[in-house]
């Protein structure tokens, strides 16, 4: 499913670092529209999509996780609705994926911007997102920031992280994190349609 263009952009909260909260949004369209990111291209090919794979939940043939190409926590699941397939999380359950990056781009003057749907069970309900560089193997991570949502109960939301990247010496990954958030044990997180951005920080 597309999303539909961005009418504007949710605050990057108190958790997330100073640099993160500085962060400028790239463009303000639909990042499915975006060209993805020819890797490595140097950082002149400007806002691009960075490969995260299996971003709209659609079940590929051949991949035995119960998220495929996610790792995920407890018993995180495909949901479906008519021709619509997305993430299901329990309240805990987080959704991760480590991203290839552009290795000739110097992270200190790129941001990331990660977009996502996002729907509720609960009135309580609450959507976590992080983004950091990661290894390959998302063990050794340098948090780049991170945002709590809140969600209307069965409506579809949009979401929006805006980072900036900082000094890392290790390999070019950014790691997806996205979990449920929730209070008090109460309520399912749906996730959909996963776009992970890079772009140069002074993009508009």
């Amino acid at each position: 499913m597309t999303l539909s263009p961005l009418q504007f952009m949710f605050p990057v909260f108190a958790l997330a670092f100073a640099a993160a909260a500085t962060a400028k949004a790239p463009y303000s369209t639909d990042p499915g529209q975006l060209p993805l990111c020819a890797l490595p291209h140097g950082g002149d090919q400007g806002a691009c999509r960075l490969p995260v794979a299996n971003g709209g939940f659609e079940r590929p043939r051949k991949d035995e996780r119960p998220v495929p190409y996610w790792d995920t926590t407890g018993v995180a699941r495909l949901g479906h609705e008519s021709d619509n397939a997305y993430a299901v999380l329990n309240v805990g359950e987080r959704a991760r994926q480590v991203v290839a990056a552009d290795v000739l781009i110097d992270p200190r003057v790129h941001s990331y911007v990660l977009h996502f749907r996002y729907r509720v069970t609960a009135a309580e309900g609450a959507v976590n997102a992080r983004l950091s560089l990661s290894d390959r193997d998302g063990i050794e991570t340098e948090m780049l920031g991170e945002t709590a949502l809140a969600g209307a109960v069965g409506e579809w939301r949009n979401a929006e992280l805006v980072v900036a990247g900082k000094r890392w010496s290790g390999e070019m990954k950014v790691q997806v994190d996205i979990g449920n958030f929730s209070p008090f044990g109460l309520g399912i997180v749906d996730i959909d349609d996963v776009y992970l951005v890079s772009a140069p920080l002074d993009a508009r």
